[in-house]
């Protein structure tokens, strides 16, 4: 499902939804959950500019994007084999039954653009993962520390940029 508003009276909004259930069929016959089988994902982003300056030909732009989806299917691990053999043993009966907890994230930005007449420059600022939600990749055993833990995706992730355009 998808609602939008296009690029109109300096905003624009996205607001997307999808529920879902990702398998396959193995080679042995059985049903099986994909790694990415979170069961939802949606979207919800929009943005706003505002005209600045003299002949108000600058513009501000603000920006935002959630991303909400289901977890990643992990596989369970078995703790006493993965102690013994000193590395991760998954139960291969239980292939990707379990879910990880859902995935969160907040990106958001904020821009500057300055007009001459045969060019223009850009200063931006963009931030991933706004509130440095730690969203489970997998799950491992750790033969240091003798327990299961979790390996997790990027964390805050600041991005700088200047730009300058020529016109034609």
């Amino acid at each position: 499902m998808t609602l939008e508003k296009f690029f109109t009276s300096n905003y624009y909004f996205l607001i997307t939804g999808s529920l879902f259930n990702s398998k396959y069929v193995a080679g042995d016959g059985k049903t099986y959950n994909t790694l990415y089988n979170g069961n939802y994902i949606s979207n919800f982003l929009g943005g706003k500019e505002f005209h600045m300056g003299k002949n108000k030909q600058d513009i501000f732009g603000v920006n935002a994007r959630l991303l909400v989806k289901g977890g990643n299917r992990l596989t369970p691990i078995l703790l006493e084999e993965s102690r013994e053999e000193g590395h991760t043993v998954y139960d291969r009966d239980k292939w990707l039954d379990e879910k990880a907890r859902d995935y969160f994230r907040l990106d958001a930005g904020i821009s500057y653009r300055h007009n001459k007449t045969a060019y223009s420059w850009i200063v931006s600022i963009d931030i991933q993962n706004l509130t440095n939600r730690k969203n489970i990749y997998q799950s491992f055993y750790n033969e240091e520390t003798g327990k299961i833990e979790n390996l997790y995706l990027q964390g805050i992730i600041p991005i700088f940029n200047f730009r300058i355009e020529f016109g034609l």
